[in-house]
């Protein structure tokens, strides 16, 4: 199988509260997507370089106790580390990188679920530590909280979080969900986390399709809108040389549900 290139690579994460599946769910997309042709790279946050794993035990330590800002703070070195030896070269090297956990889950664990936090700061530095590096496209896996806590006791994992109670863990789930459907829902999409393991990776994989054939076509169409005219040179799909561009781009948006002014089709 030829190995597939993607222009500029492409930064996909998966976010949602404990136990919704994602370290499962970034496992079997990875392994589908390398049968594909692709290749990818699986890593998560905290951690992904030996630095930033050391950085996490101290951080989900249930005996270690941190006021917000080092809690923060450390989250940051770890993510600052991690885009520098492994996000950054890997889509410099057109991979499909997987992220458990990145810059939205700090949004919400640091911010959204906190008293008394400024979330334009947390943006801030969240983006001074991550050199402007940001997903292309997000997956929140949700679910009932009462459910993924007792799917996690039932799998005896337990890190601070569950400490905090499912209180907590509402707040968390309703933070995420006001980042897909009210801050960036060009940018983010829902899936239901307690389908069936392979339902739910599949519903991954209509939605990560979507978007990596939205690069391709967008390759397509530079062709066709690299000049000052106001039409396309040439026919394209179904579009007849002479269409105004501005119709193309309305099909483009409907069809891919992605905006032409969309980081990802710009960086690509």
């Amino acid at each position: 199988m030829n190995q597939k290139f993607i222009p500029s690579g492409f930064f996909l994460t998966l976010e949602g509260p404990d136990g919704s599946g994602k370290t499962t769910q970034a496992s079997l997309l990875a392994t589908k997507l390398k049968e594909e042709g692709y290749s990818v790279i699986l890593t998560r946050e905290p951690g992904g370089t030996k630095l930033a794993e050391k950085i996490r035990n101290l951080l989900l330590d249930p005996d270690t106790k941190l006021c917000q800002k080092t809690e923060l703070l450390l989250y940051l070195a770890a993510r600052a580390q991690h885009v520098n030896d492994v996000i950054k070269p890997a889509l410099a090297e057109g991979k499909i990188v997987i992220c458990d956990r990145f810059n939205h889950s700090t949004m919400v664990y640091q911010g959204l679920t906190q008293d008394n936090v400024n979330i334009d700061e947390i943006d801030a530095i969240n983006e001074f530590a991550s050199d402007k590096i940001e997903p292309d496209y997000t997956i929140v896996l949700d679910a009932d909280p009462a459910e993924l806590l007792a799917r996690r006791k039932n799998r005896g994992v337990q890190d601070k979080y569950e400490k905090y109670g499912l209180l907590f863990q509402e707040k968390v789930r309703n933070g995420f969900l006001t980042l897909a459907n009210e801050w960036y829902p060009e940018h983010m999409s829902i899936v239901n986390a307690l389908q069936p393991e392979e339902t739910v990776l599949q519903n991954i994989l209509d939605i990560l399709h979507l978007k990596l054939e939205a690069i391709d076509k967008w390759n397509d169409l530079e062709a066709i809108f690299c000049d000052d005219n106001d039409c396309i040179e040439k026919d394209w799909q179904h579009f007849p040389k002479g269409t105004p561009k501005i119709d193309v781009w309305r099909w483009f948006e409907e069809t891919y549900h992605v905006s032409v002014r969309d980081d990802l089709i710009w960086r690509s």
